[in-house]
């Protein structure tokens, strides 16, 4: 069981840098990145809900639980442009038919 809660830790670092990442150069004013941001949140808190009910020993939630919080700090300090509006809608989005924020997530949601 401890093995699903740190793969999907992992999961969530490298969703972070990649929202991150949209933040500073192809998303920088889409909503989407917004949304993604809260989702990504959103999950974090219910991941720590869900490890702290779990039987893996208590050294390992510790564990666990810090890198979530640690997470749960990266994903709020997401720089967000506070003019956002749909970029596809708009006509300015720069990847054309995918949302890469969207997308992303898709990677850890089921």
């Amino acid at each position: 069981m401890s093995v699903e809660f740190e793969n999907l830790v992992r999961g969530y670092k490298v969703i972070l840098g990649g929202l991150k990442a949209c933040s500073e150069d192809i998303c920088v004013k889409c909503i989407n990145l917004e949304s993604a941001q809260l989702k990504v949140t959103k999950g974090l808190k219910k991941l720590k809900m869900d490890m702290e009910k779990s039987t893996i020993p208590e050294e390992e939630k510790k564990g666990l639980s810090n890198k979530i919080e640690d997470l749960s700090e990266t994903a709020e300090g997401i720089p967000l442009d506070p003019e956002t509006c749909c970029q596809k809608t708009a006509g300015l989005c720069k990847l054309g038919t995918p949302c890469l924020a969207t997308d992303l997530l898709k990677l850890i949601t089921p």
